[in-house]
């Protein structure tokens, strides 16, 4: 399993929009082979179990909120091909335009993951 992970930290005034976006999006990943994608609004950012919260690793403005998207594929070789044929989709590019108009890429973080086993 290969996973790529966006956190987003949106205003509160766009989230609504960006889950919009998030949702027309998730239909275009799918549809060239995504095997999941998924939008999680954060319930909780404190720390617990002597952890460090969230809310304490990344910065979040009281008027923001965090947003956490998930996509999966099979390995690495899956991803780079299905985010080839979703990078070459013109639907993408018009979310893309949608979603920088309410997301500040500079404040999102991005990380690609694989599975250990």
């Amino acid at each position: 399993m290969y996973i790529s992970i966006y956190i987003f930290r949106i205003n509160k005034a766009n989230v609504e929009e960006h889950l919009s976006i998030e949702r027309e999006a998730a239909r275009i990943y799918m549809e060239h082979g995504a095997i999941f994608n998924d939008a999680y609004r954060a319930s909780r950012l404190t720390g617990k179990h002597g952890c460090v919260g969230f809310a304490d690793a990344i910065d979040v403005g009281e008027d923001e909120e965090m947003l956490v998207s998930l996509t999966g594929f099979k390995d690495q070789s899956h991803h780079d091909k299905t985010m080839n044929k979703v990078n070459s989709d013109p639907k993408i590019r018009e979310l893309f335009a949608r979603a920088k108009k309410v997301v500040a890429l500079d404040r999102t973080a991005y990380g690609e993951f694989e599975l250990i086993k």
